[in-house]
């Protein structure tokens, strides 16, 4: 507006983007709050149906994965541990605070921050008890939502946006794939793991995909602005 009063009234102006990761992240939130009260009130219309799901993903996992299948994937879900995203966003914060990109760093800081209270917030409020067999597994709090998914797409996700401007379109493409494909095993592996119901990982995606809308909308609109 400024630079729109130096230089004349029919001087352009930019427009903020970004519109749609906020959209996302509105329908995100209130599909995630849905998918909860569905699953533990026995009124809901879709209740019946969402247990029936999980029990299906439950029995396909104890027909298909094989203990050796399992001991595999321990090593997998574990890139969607919380202590091994929380050393990640350590190094990657400390990067962009060499690099002076305060904007990234504050986005960045605000949005894992803001994942891990709100998914500790969701499960405390829905208290979901977990499947019966862990296979000892190290878990802490209720199952809903997977904490593990939600993570997972949180900080993968926004790494993948921060790497964008830097990359070409080829590595741009493979590096999405990548960790994509990543999420996607991480958020597969805590059912065939029996860690979590198929409707928890829902609600971790949702929960995360959440995030990641207003993580991105704000960094959009910050970089517009500026």
């Amino acid at each position: 507006q400024r630079l729109r009063q130096q230089m004349g009234a029919d001087a352009p102006v930019a427009q903020v983007r970004a519109v749609q990761p906020f959209v996302l992240a509105l329908l995100s939130l209130l599909a995630v709050l849905w998918l909860g009260h569905s699953v533990l009130q026995p009124d809901s219309w879709a209740h019946a149906s969402l247990l029936h799901w999980d029990a299906w993903a439950q029995q396909w996992s104890q027909q298909h994965v094989s203990e050796a299948t399992r001991s595999r994937l321990q090593y997998l879900t574990d890139t969607g541990d919380v202590l091994w995203l929380a050393i990640l966003s350590v190094v990657v914060a400390l990067l962009l605070a060499a690099r002076r990109r305060w904007l990234s760093l504050l986005v960045w800081v605000f949005a894992i921050g803001l994942n891990g209270l709100g998914t500790r917030v969701l499960k405390n409020a829905f208290q979901r008890e977990r499947p019966v067999a862990l296979y000892e597994l190290l878990t802490s709090g209720a199952s809903f939502p997977s904490g593990h998914t939600a993570g997972s797409i949180v900080v993968y996700g926004l790494l993948w946006w921060l790497l964008r401007p830097v990359l070409g379109q080829c590595k741009r493409r493979l590096l999405g794939a990548g960790l994509a494909l990543l999420v996607l095993f991480i958020a597969a592996s805590r059912i065939w793991l029996e860690a979590h119901f198929l409707t928890d990982v829902l609600g971790g995606a949702l929960w995360g995909l959440a995030i990641l809308g207003l993580a991105i909308w704000a960094l959009e609109r910050g970089r517009a602005l500026n």
